[in-house]
């Protein structure tokens, strides 16, 4: 039985502020050095702090179906792997292939091909 049936408020206050520049321990300003280092890939980038990571792109009415039924077939077989392999109940080292393999059979490579078509459009 799931004790928690509901996710967490995502209601915030407007007055309550979130500091992205909190000083870590030894770590000082760890955003901006992450965002430094990433900085060259962003899409769009201002010179401000304002990018876009990934394009917007619309899918085909004729692949939306596909598109989500293997997103949520990968995404659920990927997050099972993970959890698996985090707990200690398997081995991503004598695995790997197999893994390789299911996102295979999982369309994975249609899936990719859709998303690039998408983006190129």
């Amino acid at each position: 039985m799931n004790i928690f049936p509901r996710p967490l408020p995502t209601y915030i206050p407007s007055d309550v502020k979130i500091d992205t520049d909190i000083e870590l321990k030894n770590h000082k300003y760890e955003k901006k050095k992450v965002d430094t280092l990433y900085e060259p890939y962003f899409l769009d980038n201002d010179g401000n702090g304002n990018y876009t990571v990934l394009p917007q792109f619309w899918i085909p009415k004729d692949k939306s179906a596909k598109l989500a039924e293997y997103s949520k077939s990968i995404s659920d077989y990927v997050s099972q792997k993970t959890a698996m392999w985090i707990s200690g109940q398997a081995d991503v080292n004598k695995e790997w292939d197999e893994y390789c393999s299911q996102l295979e059979k999982l369309n994975l490579q249609e899936y990719i091909q859709i998303r690039k078509e998408a983006i190129k459009q």
